[in-house]
């Protein structure tokens, strides 16, 4: 779920602040930069809510990092015990 909403977090900042989005980087206020990150973290709590939700362990991103995860813990205790028997 963290890498998801890592993603999620940089495409929403990329979509408002570089031109292929709304190109507002260095349009904004200083002080309203505090409140464009707590209106991105409230978007990522709501998908976050959302996916919560589903039926799967691992969400969206995290799906394929977790199996190659698994996958290398499992290499990993099968040569371990290899090397200790």
């Amino acid at each position: 779920m963290a890498l998801t909403n890592y993603i999620l977090q940089n495409l929403i900042a990329v979509a408002f602040l570089f031109g292929y989005g709304l190109g507002l980087m260095g349009q904004v206020r200083f002080a309203a930069i505090p409140f464009i990150a707590l209106a991105i973290l409230g978007v990522r709590w709501a998908f976050s809510a959302l996916l919560i939700g589903r039926p799967f362990r691992a969400k969206i991103v995290d799906y394929p990092s977790n199996k190659a995860v698994s996958a290398d813990k499992a290499c990993f205790i099968l040569r371990l015990s290899a090397i200790l028997s």
